[in-house]
Parts: structure tokens; C-alpha cells; sequence
């Protein structure tokens, strides 16, 4: 049976996924303005009694938004650096917003910032480090992927977890770790990760050079490719000859290595594993070959049918497009069509001694071939079809996929990833959910 796992999402700080107990750990997006510094933490919704603990600066001052107007709620002192204030009832995906004066400080020099929940403090001060809520949320998910987490794409702008902290997190959850080694480490930093998650994972770790080689809109993958045509090769080989090092220095080592190039494209996978063998490696050295799953039928193309579903309402219209229901004329990227490469990608793999993985699964309906004008209507629609219980039977189909590929590891994007025009959803609360639990319970 495929084990159900999860893509964990952008570690940033108005996701919802923020794993730690205090909101402003790692660096607090300062914004210098004029006299001061000021940066925004999401707060939970409601009357929240919230404990802050600063430095390096002559003052902080909590400011919270309540119905459009700035509240600034008075602060109970407990000592020199740490204060005591209730945020007034307020909604979900609020940010409380401090203000840091004093001479010398900047966006490079900023003061310390902790923001913790006060029925967690006493817990964060002897220790703890993540947010219960989440691990009680995420327990029971099999696999965690964390290249979110982890930034491999070089997204700008986004936070990094440190390593050790993100299978930190798993090893809570009880979840087997499914990592990916950033493609611009050095051969040093490449051998060192490996250490950490040798040393720190339970279970023997999923790990994986890079994410997405065909994606080159990735700062990760766009530089591989400008490698590739320094170099006089395709993306594909490039991208096999760079994940060698990752096969040759994890020999001996206890740890399960995934290689992949497009799922849509099986026979670029050919030129991923020539590119291995060009650089000392090959299919030996590694465990799992990678594929994903993402049907959106034919809705995301400009002069598809989605905005007349829309329009209309027609949920089971847009169920049967990206099942692929509609007819092979308009199949597009329908889970049937899906199907067909995913048999190919699972002979390939069969050909080199490897088990299939799929690395991302989900309807993934992304907006941008469609007129900025129509993208809110649009994706009001998608977000009531994600969340319509007749939709499960998308996530029915995933499931069953994977199962007839032989999959043995499958993670969906992503758990609470927040709805985007660039077809993001999440899982929780969506009818892909109950699917999920059911099928991680042995149910499914």
C-alpha cells in the first residue's frame, strides 16, 4: 500500500505552517521607516494573550489591527526586556505589527524579537521549540517532504529552516523525512547534510537532489540549465550529471536517494540517468525514480472551459475534465492522460531496479493563462470545487494512480498551502482530506 505523505508549505511567516512556538524565530521581516524599525507576526484569530521578549533596542511597542483601525492595547511589564499584552478579538490571518526604536539600528541590525502565545510560554522557556497545535495536526502523516521548508528552489524572499530543526519537527510527528539537497551546495556541504540526516532521522531519510529540473522559473533549476548550456547538453543530462555527487557521496550511507526528471516526459528521464552515468553514478545508487500527479484536464488553458463551469456553477463539469471524462479530444492533463505517462515513468524505473515515488500530488489549477480580469471568479469556483465533497473522487483517483504505478511513498501539496491564482491548494479542509486520512489509516 502507498504511504500517504505530505508536502509541508512555504515556511513563511502568514502561512499557516509556522512550526514554531515562537512567531518571530528566525529573522523578522524588518521594514525601516522613518525613526524606526517595524516588522508584522501573525497572530492566532481572537483574544489572544501574547508574552514578547526583546533586545537591542530602546523600546518595542505592539500595535494590532481591529477592524480596519490600528489598536495599540496596553502592555503589562514583567521585566526590563519582557512584556504582556492582549490582542483584541480579531480574524484568522491577522498580523500584529511592533515598532523598534533606538540609535544604531537598522534592517541589518535589528533588535531581537520573540512573540509567544502565553499558554505556550512557560513550555517555549524550559525548552520547547514547536507549536503543539501543528504537531497534533500533522501526527499521523507518514512522510513529510520538506523542500519548502528548506527553500531548494532559491525562491527569493523566502525563509530557510535550519536542517536540523526541520527533521526536528518530523521526528515529532513521528513522520520519515523526505529531504532535498540544494543543487548550489558544494561537494563539502553536500557530505556534511548527508551527515545530519544520518545522525538525526529515525527512519532511514528520503533525499533528493534539487526539485522540479523542468521547472526552470525556479532560480534553483535556471541556473542547472545555464550550466547545461555551458556545458552543450540538455537541462536533463545537466541535471543527471549534478545529482551524481549526490549518488556517489551517499555510499555506505543510511539513506534512501530519489532521481527524477519530468513526469510528463518520461523519455527525458533517459537523458537524466545518461547524465548520471556521465558523472560515476547511475540507477545503483539510488532507491526511488520520481513522478507527480497533477490532472487539471483542460481548465487551465486560456480558451478552455472554465470560466463557462464557472459561471455556471458546473462543479461535476469540472470533476469530469480533470478526470479526463470529457473525451480524448480534450483530455489535456487529465488524471487519464496522467495515467499513460506515469505507466511509462513506472516502466522506466522498473527497467533500472528502482520503486516508484511520487513526489507531488493534487488538482493543480493554476490561473495564469486566463485574463487578469476574471482570475477572482475564477478562483472563488476553484476554491468551492476543492472544497465540494463530490470533488473526494479527485483525490480517489490520485490515490488509485499512485497505487497501480507501485508507488511506495506519495506526498501531496500541499497541507494548508493557502488558495493562489497560481493553483496552490490545500488539503486540509478541502475533500481531498477525509480521502487522505482515510487512505493514511489503512481505510482508503
Amino acid at each position: 500500500m502507498t504511504r500517504i505523505g505530505m508536502n509541508l508549505t512555504t515556511l513563511a511567516y502568514w502561512f499557516p505552517d509556522h512550526p514554531y512556538i515562537d512567531r518571530a524565530y528566525l529573522t523578522p521581516p524588518w521594514q525601516a521607516k522613518i525613526g524606526y524599525l517595524q516588522c508584522s507576526i501573525p497572530i492566532p484569530a481572537g483574544r489572544t494573550e501574547i508574552v514578547v521578549e526583546w533586545g537591542g533596542a530602546d523600546s518595542m511597542t505592539p500595535q494590532v489591527p481591529v477592524a480596519g483601525k490600528i489598536d495599540k492595547p496596553p502592555v503589562e511589564v514583567i521585566d526590563a526586556r519582557t512584556f504582556r499584552f492582549t490582542a483584541p478579538e480579531g480574524p484568522e490571518n491577522r498580523a500584529a505589527m511592533f515598532v523598534a526604536r533606538g540609535s544604531g539600528l537598522s534592517v541589518s541590525n535589528p533588535p531581537s524579537l520573540s512573540v509567544v502565545e502565553a499558554e505556550h510560554y512557560a513550555a517555549w522557556k524550559a525548552g520547547a521549540k514547536f507549536d503543539p497545535r501543528l504537531i497534533a495536526d500533522l501526527t499521523g502523516i507518514p512522510t513529510f517532504r520538506l523542500k519548502d521548508w528548506l527553500n531548494t528552489d532559491g525562491n527569493t524572499g523566502w525563509q530557510r529552516m535550519p536542517l536540523v530543526d526541520a527533521i526536528g519537527f518530523a521526528e515529532e510527528c513521528g513522520a520519515r523525512v523526505w529531504g532535498n539537497i540544494r543543487p548550489e551546495l558544494t561537494d563539502t556541504q553536500i557530505r556534511a547534510e548527508l551527515g545530519i540526516y544520518e545522525a538525526l532521522c529515525s527512519q532511514t531519510p528520503i533525499i533528493e537532489y534539487g526539485n522540479e529540473l523542468w521547472n526552470t522559473s525556479y532560480p534553483a533549476t535556471n541556473a542547472i540549465a545555464t550550466r547545461a548550456a555551458a556545458a552543450g547538453v540538455s537541462l536533463f543530462r545537466q541535471g543527471g550529471r549534478e545529482a551524481a555527487r549526490l549518488g556517489r557521496f551517499a555510499r555506505g550511507r543510511r539513506v534512501a536517494l530519489a532521481a527524477g526528471s519530468q513526469p510528463v516526459s518520461p523519455s527525458r528521464g533517459l537523458e537524466f540517468l545518461g547524465g548520471l552515468s556521465d558523472a560515476g553514478s547511475g540507477p545503483a545508487d539510488f532507491t526511488y525514480w520520481t513522478t507527480s500527479i497533477y490532472p487539471y484536464g483542460t481548465l487551465v488553458n486560456a480558451n478552455g472551459p472554465l470560466l463557462a463551469l464557472a459561471r455556471a456553477n458546473d462543479i461535476p463539469g469540472a470533476i469530469a475534465n480533470i478526470m479526463g471524462q470529457t473525451g480524448a479530444t480534450s483530455e489535456g492533463l487529465s488524471l487519464a492522460a496522467l495515467a499513460k505517462t506515469n505507466a511509462q515513468q513506472a516502466q522506466i524505473a522498473a527497467d533500472n531496479g528502482l520503486t516508484m515515488a511520487v513526489y507531488e500530488m493534487n488538482a493543480h489549477l493554476h490561473l495564469s493563462a486566463h485574463p487578469a480580469a476574471v482570475q477572482a471568479e475564477l478562483l472563488d469556483f476553484i476554491t468551492r470545487l476543492q472544497r465540494d465533497p463530490r470533488a473526494a473522487v479527485i483525490a480517489q483517483g490520485i490515490h488509485a494512480q499512485a497505487r497501480a504505478i507501485g508507488a511506495e511513498e506519495a506526498c501531496w501539496f500541499a497541507w494548508s498551502a493557502p488558495p493562489t491564482k497560481a493553483g496552490y491548494f490545500s488539503v486540509k479542509g478541502t475533500a481531498a482530506e477525509p480521502v487522505v486520512r482515510a487512505e493514511q489509516a489503512g481505510a482508503g
